[in-house]
């Protein structure tokens, strides 16, 4: 992210001064009462802090960061079926498929147009139409 945090949010979490990393705000967490949640939120951002500087947790606790950092992950990007973008694609035109390379978005997009979109005319998929 290349745009500064906002002036009044500067301006009234003063006191995050230090939860900046750079132009952006690193983490913010605002505790509940729910302890359990606070501590596994806690945890999640030391461990996202102390693998961005190169240490890895302590071997008994290898297990539990890689939970919390795949939780995460599927958090920012969640799985999402063929039966998903079929169901978009009920309602629109097109659906955008993106993600990291190597996860099959390009074969489930042929397959979908093979398989879905081609056969509802009966005739083969038009070549603008091809991946």
């Amino acid at each position: 992210m290349d745009i500064d945090v906002p002036a009044p949010i500067q301006n009234a979490w003063t006191i995050y001064e230090r939860a900046r990393y750079g132009r952006v705000l690193y983490a913010i967490y605002r505790p509940t009462d729910d302890r359990a949640g606070t501590i596994a939120a806690l945890t999640a951002m030391l461990d996202i802090l102390f693998q961005e500087r190169g240490h890895t947790p302590l071997k008994e606790f290898q297990d539990d960061a890689l939970a919390v950092q795949s939780a995460w992950f599927e958090h920012l990007m969640p799985l999402i079926t063929r039966d998903d973008v079929l169901g978009l694609l009920k309602t629109r035109r097109y659906v955008i498929i993106q993600g990291p390379p190597g996860t099959g978005k390009t074969r489930m997009a042929r397959q979908i147009l093979a398989e879905d979109c081609g056969s509802r005319s009966g005739n083969p998929i038009p070549p603008q139409y091809h991946v």
